[in-house]
């Protein structure tokens, strides 16, 4: 009879200490909104058709960032699994600086 091994799922990291927790926050936030914010400020200093050519590169750009946050933190046997920004970078946290 063959066994088959099967992993078990790590949770999602919970922090207790406040530095951790707000730089959690923190980063959560600039993946969601930073490439708006800088789309928004191209918008005002230059205009509609680089402002929109900026959001484009800005959402390739933070996607690569996550994939390579979520790529370098998850462990392997979870990668599959869909993370929000809050997951991704309370694993970053736990794993590099917390």
């Amino acid at each position: 009879m063959r066994t088959i091994d099967i992993n078990e799922i790590e949770k999602t990291p919970i922090f207790s200490d406040k530095k951790c927790i707000i730089l959690m926050y923190f980063l959560s936030i600039l993946l969601r909104f930073l490439n708006v914010a800088i789309t928004l400020l191209v918008l005002y200093l230059y205009g509609y058709f680089i402002a929109f050519t900026t959001l484009l590169l800005t959402f390739l750009l933070m996607g690569i960032v996550r994939s390579k946050l979520l790529h370098s933190s998850i462990p392997i046997h979870q990668r599959e699994y869909k993370y929000s920004d809050k997951e991704i970078v309370s694993w970053y946290i736990s794993k590099y600086i917390c």
